[in-house]
């Protein structure tokens, strides 16, 4: 249902599809940018991925929605040196949580759309693949830090050839999942060399582990390793559906090994050169 109270004719019933609530919000922006839009899916369980994927898609197409995160993020920052030292600083903790969430949620769904709609073309190339371990571990080591955890990268002189954009979004989703389901000991990333002669990218953690009886579903929709945590922290469930589309779609392999309440090791398996 879309509503802005808005006459009875212009409210879209919980069947409306993706096109017709795109083409109402859209609507709705002409000519007023600071138009003030709330879009309320009922029982969003209930959706199918292509659902989801058809709102993400329509959302993606509406003026500066993608780029929300940034202003809203420069609005955040610029309150925080303003409010810095008095006692309401931890509301604006809360406020940057929700906005870094709102990107993660966003970031996810149109990851969903686009190869759900096969409209992502892999831009192959030769490189090694330490400066990507490097690179993922600069941005996920504050994390892992804030949250007690130790996070290591072992060193590799690995070559590989095939689209490094995506194959990084594949491990920095392997990598969150870790680092949000490990309360103590920490995160390794690394890889081996596969008896095949392919590799084996892992991602190791001592976090909460999966059962036997689900480890042949976590990698679908809507699917939660756990129930702790809010916002951000425990997203949609679409992550690892992301990681397996991509790894289809670059003729790769992913490997699950887990054990309650010891940890789990995801392994991304790729052809090296």
């Amino acid at each position: 249902r879309v509503s802005w109270g808005l006459p009875d004719d212009r409210v879209l019933p919980q069947s409306a599809s993706a096109h017709q609530v795109g083409d109402l919000l859209r609507s709705q922006f002409a000519g007023n940018a600071d138009a003030a839009v709330t879009v309320v899916v009922p029982d969003a369980a209930g959706l199918t991925p292509r659902d989801f994927a058809g709102y993400a898609t329509e959302a993606s197409r509406l003026p500066d929605v993608t780029a929300v995160s940034s202003p809203a993020g420069m609005f955040v920052e610029v309150l925080a040196a303003r409010l810095d030292g008095t006692q309401h600083i931890n509301v604006v903790d809360k406020l940057r949580q929700s906005v870094d969430a709102t990107q993660s949620l966003l970031t996810t769904l149109l990851d969903l759309s686009t190869l759900e709609a096969g409209k992502v073309q892999p831009q192959i190339s030769t490189f090694p693949l330490m400066p990507m371990l490097a690179s993922l571990y600069d941005q996920l080591e504050p994390e892992a830090t804030a949250r007690g955890l130790k996070f290591r990268v072992v060193p590799t002189d690995t070559r590989l050839t095939t689209d490094p954009v995506l194959l990084e979004r594949m491990l920095r989703n392997l990598l969150l999942n870790a680092i949000r389901y490990t309360e103590k000991g920490g995160v390794l990333l690394g890889c081996r060399r596969r008896a095949d002669g392919r590799v084996a990218i892992c991602v190791v953690d001592s976090g909460i582990g999966i059962p036997a009886d689900k480890q042949g579903t976590v990698f679908e929709d809507f699917t939660r390793l756990g129930e702790k945590g809010s916002g951000a922290q425990r997203g949609l469930g679409l992550g690892l559906g992301v990681v397996r589309r991509t790894a289809r779609l670059l003729d790769m392999d992913i490997d699950l090994r887990s054990e309650p309440g010891k940890g789990s090791c995801f392994a991304v398996i790729a052809r090296s050169v």
